[in-house]
């Protein structure tokens, strides 16, 4: 009995490291909190290609050699990095926000996971807007990668939208 009590456990944790919200909260948990670790554990390859060749960097006046040898050859966490690193330089002072999530939509090898996002002022926390946001997760085998979100499309390619 005990055996099997400690089986449905491990297969419940095993059931939720792969599904598609809690992988999604992860991503977006990293995301907010700015960990580049945390971030690749979660990515897909095409996110790291995308931020690799990310349109921010143009509008970045950070140490142009580092960068284009960091995007050329450093790891998934130093892209990241450098990602995160751009955005807080290009975009200081952004709205904090939170998120609640809605549903979960799953499409082939896709899944968009929505959640209802409040954006934050930084100067005052007072609630700036309430909208919903989708974070799209792919499948790699049997695991579900971070892909997508409108705020990483916007800062990586505009006309990159996986859900179409």
């Amino acid at each position: 009995m005990r055996f099997l009590l400690v089986f449905l456990v491990v297969a419940s944790i095993a059931k939720a490291s792969v599904d598609p919200r809690s992988v999604a909260e992860g991503a977006l948990d990293a995301l907010n909190s700015g960990d580049a670790k945390k971030l690749s554990a979660f990515a897909h390859p095409d996110l790291i290609a995308h931020l690799r060749r990310a349109s921010i960097y143009r509008f970045w006046k950070g140490d142009n050699e580092a960068r284009d040898k960091t995007l050329a050859t450093g790891s998934d966490v130093q892209v990241i990095e450098l990602y995160f690193e751009a955005v807080e330089a290009v975009l200081p002072n952004r709205f904090h926000h939170t998120d609640k999530f809605i549903e979960t939509k799953l499409k082939g090898d896709l899944a968009d996971v929505v959640f209802q996002s409040r954006f934050l002022s930084p100067k005052d926390g007072a609630v700036h807007d309430t909208r919903t946001s989708d974070i799209v997760l792919k499948k790699v085998g049997d695991d579900w990668r971070f892909l997508w979100s409108v705020e990483i499309g916007i800062h990586t390619d505009v006309n990159w939208t996986p859900l179409e």
